[in-house]
């Protein structure tokens, strides 16, 4: 989930796309910046439009106008765009730059629509436990009298009353913010989702190493965007360290272990074919593909899940109201 302001990657495709539009038909850039500021919908892109373009008048060049225009954008974009200009390919360059963040923005949106079902099986059980306990106590407890509700229904009225204090989801969220890096960390080694992650990491790491060789930039330079981008810094280290010493980009991918057999050997392929940006967007297809299969696996994991607990929670508020009620009757 983005916070508010951050612009995702829906936009920065939109964006991306009318840029190269305009910048291939002709129009002068610091005039297609006035026209992305004013047809804009998200105000920090527009914001970000407005400077870049009075920047660009001015005379600076178009990476240094987005980094003194604090253009909502990621270094390893600013880096492509940069190098764009250096070889004048920056026309083609906005156009990859566009697909690439199409095909992130479809991504995500297959990965929020898997989640949404799961989610909102969730909410509604969290919200039950929440709201109907201490509405249907407070109309047991007066008939009960001195008895009182028992032990097991105090313990679920209890649970109810600290799942809806806004006390206890601050606490939560603190403990979360400050511990995130390891429960995150743990949560990664859950069965079924450690592989859908190495499936999106290393999907992530094949698209924009791609879109990084297809622009001209150095191997290594391309290998350390990539990493920063797929969350795979250290893996994309230890394979230019390999690389550094003499050995080929599959072999050097293959010292960390990380990477799967597959991409190693296409990789080899389109090295010994002379073809690697091109193999590398096939494997971003192939794993692109395998993802979806792996998020459907794991929903398959976590559906069953979130029903038993469904099922437990419903039991346990059947059993606490029927012991009040059971009481209720012997006291006739």
């Amino acid at each position: 989930m983005r916070t508010r302001g951050q612009v995702g990657a829906a936009e920065r495709a939109v964006f991306f796309r009318c840029l190269s539009l305009m910048f291939l038909s002709g129009i002068h850039l610091g005039r297609s910046f006035d026209i992305l500021a004013r047809q804009c919908e998200h105000p920090e892109l527009a914001r970000a439009a407005r400077e870049v373009s009075e920047r660009l008048r001015s005379g600076s060049s178009l990476s240094r106008a987005l980094v003194q225009g604090r253009a909502p954008l990621t270094p390893f974009t600013l880096r492509l765009v940069q190098l764009g200009e250096s070889t004048g390919t920056l026309g083609v360059l906005l156009t990859r730059l566009a697909d690439y963040e199409e095909k992130l923005s479809l991504l995500q949106h297959r990965l929020r629509a898997q989640l949404t079902y799961p989610l909102l099986l969730a909410t509604l059980c969290l919200i039950a436990v929440v709201a109907l306990p201490p509405w249907l106590f407070a109309a047991l407890r007066p008939a009960l009298g001195q008895t009182g509700l028992p032990w097991f229904s105090r313990v679920v009225l209890s649970l109810s009353q600290v799942l809806g204090s806004p006390f206890f989801w601050l606490l939560g969220g603190g403990l979360f913010y400050r511990f995130r890096t390891i429960l995150l960390a743990q949560a990664a080694h859950l069965p079924g989702l450690s592989a859908t992650l190495s499936t999106l990491a290393q999907a992530r790491f094949l698209r924009s190493l791609a879109l990084a060789l297809e622009t001209g930039l150095p191997l290594q330079q391309s290998l350390q965007l990539a990493g920063g981008c797929s969350g795979l810094e250290e893996p994309c280290r230890q394979a230019i360290e390999a690389v550094m010493s003499g050995a080929t980009v599959a072999q050097g991918l293959a010292v960390s272990g990380v990477f799967s057999p597959v991409i190693i050997q296409g990789v080899r392929a389109g090295e010994e074919s002379g073809k690697v940006s091109a193999m590398l967007l096939s494997l971003a297809e192939l794993f692109e593909l395998e993802l979806e299969t792996a998020i459907r696996r794991f929903l398959d994991l976590l559906e069953p899940l979130l029903m038993l607990a469904m099922g437990v929670a419903a039991g346990a508020f059947i059993i606490a109201t029927a012991l009040p009620l059971l009481r209720l009757v012997e006291s006739l």
